[in-house]
């Protein structure tokens, strides 16, 4: 027997192996941290045919990692996904064998919930935004749902989270970070992806649900929009941060970054982030030229130390990984499109209408 098949023996009662013999299609939800995917999340698991567990990151902390890193991070989906996975011996390393073990968590995820004749099983994690190739390589006919939002607002959440140390600034280039999955969109649209818009899931949540259901294939539920979350797809510790997510939908943070940020705050974001803003639909407050000055550029460096040392190990190791293995492929094989999603967009520099320049 193989370490898989241990892993994962055959159910052992008839509502487990009704469950596995359904036809089962995956979907991804991703985007920006604090853009809204848990919010999302939340809204299509209430869908009697859809399971979205809490985050795996099975992409970026276990998929290509040494065998123990991949043992640490089984301990940590066991807890966050209050499923049981046995210890295996050997790295899982071939698309084929994760295949399999990204498909038995998801038969386990689907136990637990109790739900029966599941037919989508949804993974909900912002750092596979740049691994979507990779998943799509495993899971050919998955689905991305991305997710993106206001990068004012995006930056003033991220600045009271307690899992990252960020200025205004190294916000601004997360963001940067990760809307490089909607640029690449507009460049090549994707039929299996569909762009979901906070503001307007926010204020309707009925047409943009319902929208999201035709896209997976299945039939709109008015508990989906109109319903409330459910801590058991909620890590404990995530709570803090996250406990807005349980409640129904509604407007109230959408404009919520003007409570928060400054004007100098307001105008850092934008010098930032401001061409990308207007392409999306989103209106700066200040002037252009959006150009980061060389204030900005002194401070990114330090501001960008100070957030990387607030990671963990893993997540600075496991993006160190990816963009190495990027690297070499894109130098061994120059005409192979790369896993990544390329450079973060450019910086720029704003000032507020009628106001002197601010750093």
């Amino acid at each position: 027997m193989s370490d898989l098949d241990a892993h994962f023996p055959p159910a052992s009662n008839t509502k487990q192996i009704e469950v596995k013999k359904m036809p089962l299609s995956h979907f991804f939800i991703t985007g920006c941290p604090r853009s809204g995917t848990t919010m999302l999340q939340q809204a299509l698991n209430r869908h009697t045919d859809v399971v979205v567990p809490a985050e795996t990151k099975y992409f970026c902390y276990f998929y290509g990692m040494p065998i123990r890193w991949q043992r640490q991070h089984v301990e940590r989906m066991k807890s966050d996904l209050g499923i049981h996975l046995e210890a295996h011996t050997r790295v899982i390393s071939d698309d084929e064998a994760h295949l399999r073990y990204f498909r038995g968590i998801a038969e386990r995820c689907i136990d637990r919930s109790g739900k029966s004749g599941v037919r989508f099983f949804g993974e909900k994690t912002p750092e596979h935004a740049n691994r979507i190739p990779l998943i799509r390589r495993v899971l050919p006919d998955s689905k991305v749902i991305y997710v993106h939002r206001d990068p004012r607002a995006v930056v003033a959440s991220l600045l009271k989270v307690p899992w990252i140390t960020c200025s205004p600034r190294t916000a601004s280039l997360v963001w940067n970070k990760y809307v490089q999955f909607w640029l690449l969109h507009q460049r090549s649209p994707d039929p299996n992806t569909l762009i979901v818009r906070y503001e307007d899931l926010a204020r309707s949540p009925r047409k943009v649900l319902r929208q999201a259901c035709a896209f997976l294939g299945a039939e709109f539920q008015a508990e989906v929009a109109d319903g409330t979350g459910d801590s058991q797809i909620i890590p404990e510790r995530e709570l803090r941060w996250k406990s807005h997510s349980l409640r129904s939908i509604d407007t109230s943070r959408i404009d919520q970054w003007k409570e928060i940020l400054s004007d100098r705050e307001v105008a850092q974001v934008e010098r930032l982030t401001g061409s990308t803003m207007l392409q999306m639909g989103y209106q700066p407050e200040t002037d252009p030229p959006y150009r980061p000055c060389l204030y900005d550029r002194a401070l990114l460096i330090p501001e960008s130390l100070r957030t990387a040392s607030s990671l963990t190990y893993q997540c600075l190791l496991s993006e160190l990984r990816f963009c190495l293995k990027t690297k070499i492929s894109s130098a061994v094989h120059p005409n192979k499109p790369q896993q990544g999603w390329g450079q973060g967009s450019a910086g720029h520099r704003t000032r507020r209408r009628g106001s002197a320049p601010q750093g």
